[in-house]
This record gives C-alpha cells, sequence and structure tokens, in this order.
C-alpha cells in the first residue's frame, strides 16, 4: 500500500510516462538518495539499476565503505540489478568528484534510459546561491528542472524535512557524510551556516528568498526563448539578431545558452571573454570555451557541448 509521499512520485512518473523507460537512479547512501531508492522499490518499477559511485580510500574511507554498504545491502534484500565504480585516483575537489561520477554513470546512458537523482527543494535555493555568489545572472540560475528528457528529479518540490520523516517512518537506513558538518565548502557553509543564521534572524527568510528566486527566474526566462533553437547537444542562433543586442542583453543569452548545460559553471567575467571572442567583423570563427565548441559563421552563432548531456 502506497503512503501519499508515494503517490505523489508515481504521480510525476504517469505525468511523463517514465514507466516506460529503464531508470538509472544514481545513489549516494545519503537520506535523501536512500529515501528514493525506498520510493522506486516499493511502486514496484522493474526495469530499474542502480548505480553507485565510490569516490576513493584517500580520506572519509570509513565513510564511504558504509554508504556504498548500505546501498549494496538495500539492492540486494529488494532483488534491485546493482553496479558501482571505485575510483582510484585522489579526488580533491567537489569538481572532481563530480566528474569522476559522471564518466562512471554515463557509461549506462541508452536511448530508452532517464537518470533518477534525489535533488530536493533545498539543493536549488543553495545552488541558486553559489551561482549568484561566483557572479550568474537570473538566467543562470535556472540549475534544475523535474525533468528534461535526460534527468528526472522526482523531490523537487519535497523538502528535507518532508524526506527525513518519510525515511524514518519507513525505518530507512542511511550514512551520513561527515564532511556535510563541517563549512569547508561554500555548499556547507551556506547549508549550515548563512541559511541558519537568515532564518534566526528574519523568521521565513529563506522560505521567502527562495520565493523571491523563483519569481525572478519566472520573469527573465522566456525574454529570449523564441530566437534560440534547443537540440540534444548543440543550441543556435541567427548571427545578425544576437548582434542587433546590446552588449548587456548579449551577456544575458550566452547565459540562457550556458544554463543549457549540466555541470558548467561560469562567472560573469567568463561571458565577457565569450562574447569578445564572438567578433561580428569576422566571418568565420571557431573556438573552446567552458567546454563549449563556439562555432560563428555568416548566418548563426552555435553552441556544441563536448560532454554528453544538457540541464533542459
Amino acid at each position: 500500500m502506497w503512503n501519499d509521499f508515494e503517490h505523489r512520485v508515481w504521480k510525476k512518473i504517469k505525468t511523463y510516462d517514465l514507466d516506460q523507460k529503464k531508470l538509472i537512479l544514481t545513489i549516494s547512501g545519503g537520506l535523501d538518495s536512500m529515501a528514493l531508492l525506498s520510493v522506486i522499490s516499493n511502486l514496484n518499477i522493474k526495469n530499474r539499476v542502480v548505480l553507485h559511485f565510490h569516490h576513493g580510500d584517500s580520506e572519509n574511507k570509513d565513510y564511504r565503505d558504509q554508504a556504498l554498504n548500505v546501498v549494496q545491502k538495500f539492492c540486494s534484500e529488494k532483488n534491485i540489478s546493482f553496479e558501482f565504480n571505485k575510483s582510484e585516483d585522489k579526488l580533491k575537489s567537489e569538481a572532481e568528484f563530480r566528474s569522476a561520477r559522471n564518466h562512471f554513470f554515463n557509461r549506462y546512458k541508452a536511448l530508452d534510459s532517464v537518470f533518477v537523482t534525489g535533488h530536493q527543494l533545498d539543493d536549488v535555493l543553495e545552488t541558486r546561491l553559489i551561482k549568484m555568489i561566483r557572479g550568474s545572472g537570473a538566467d543562470g540560475l535556472k540549475s534544475f528542472s523535474e525533468y528534461n528528457n535526460e534527468i528526472f528529479r522526482p523531490f523537487l518540490d519535497f523538502s528535507k524535512t518532508e524526506i527525513f520523516e518519510y525515511a524514518t517512518a519507513k525505518n530507512i537506513k542511511w550514512v551520513d557524510d561527515p564532511t556535510n558538518t563541517e563549512s569547508d565548502y561554500l555548499r556547507n557553509w551556506i547549508r549550515n551556516q548563512w541559511l541558519p543564521a537568515l532564518d534566526a534572524k528574519q523568521t521565513g527568510g529563506v522560505q521567502n528568498l527562495a520565493k523571491s528566486l523563483d519569481r525572478l527566474l519566472l520573469n527573465s526566462e522566456n525574454q529570449f526563448q523564441t530566437e534560440i533553437v534547443y537540440q540534444s547537444n548543440q543550441i543556435q542562433m541567427k548571427r545578425l539578431w544576437f548582434f542587433s543586442l546590446s552588449t548587456k542583453d548579449q551577456l544575458k543569452v550566452l547565459s540562457i545558452c550556458l544554463g543549457y548545460f549540466k555541470n558548467i559553471e561560469f562567472s560573469v567575467g567568463q561571458l565577457e571573454e565569450i562574447n569578445k571572442r564572438l567578433d561580428k567583423n569576422q566571418k568565420e570563427h571557431i573556438f573552446e570555451m567552458l567546454g563549449v565548441n563556439w562555432v560563428l559563421n555568416a548566418q548563426q552563432i552555435m553552441l556544441r557541448f563536448k560532454g554528453s548531456s544538457t540541464q533542459d
């Protein structure tokens, strides 16, 4: 018998017809991902596989081993297909962690498959704040969508509290990353210090901030969409139209375009450098920046992502 939490996820799955696809669950062993694994298991979706990436023995080995064991044990008990990989390299940064994980996960990508992640409501706000601190404009703040034909994030409108209540009611086992309590990383500082301090100073401040950012994005994201053509790993727009814009709007368009590609972080300075290289006096020009091949010809400007996947 499904509870309300599981019914909400099932409704999303049916909305996007994802019960007809192979679900690739990327599970870390933490609260959000183990709750996700429990939901998908209880919904009896058969065409599924669980992937787990171990970040290696360089540090936090005990936690990483425990996380692997928790995921592996759950899958064994529920007879769920499970695959994992372990880094042999010493990974040192969040960017290296993410790159190594994605390299492993993308091995399993197929035409009839969709990745499923446990990203939730708090993750969205944290990511948007990080992007703002790093100089992103409004259009660079669109970090996550619930479903983009490649990644399904069913928890995006669930709070951390709701997920915790579901997991405890279901007696789900998970492992907390000990580094989450440290504030060395910017995300952890925002989560552990800045946002709690904001709520302590102004009751409801965090929730109001999240709503304000939602409204900001809603007002800004449609202005140039009709002129930008999106494909699987390429974007194109008319050269004449782009160069008819003001410099400010050109930077805004570049921000929108880069926001289409997932895992790309960029600053205002980098947007300005790209805009310089897109010299309107050159008939044809090709260069690479931020993992994107920029192609300028007589009619169009094209962005071709060198990696494997996009955001929307």
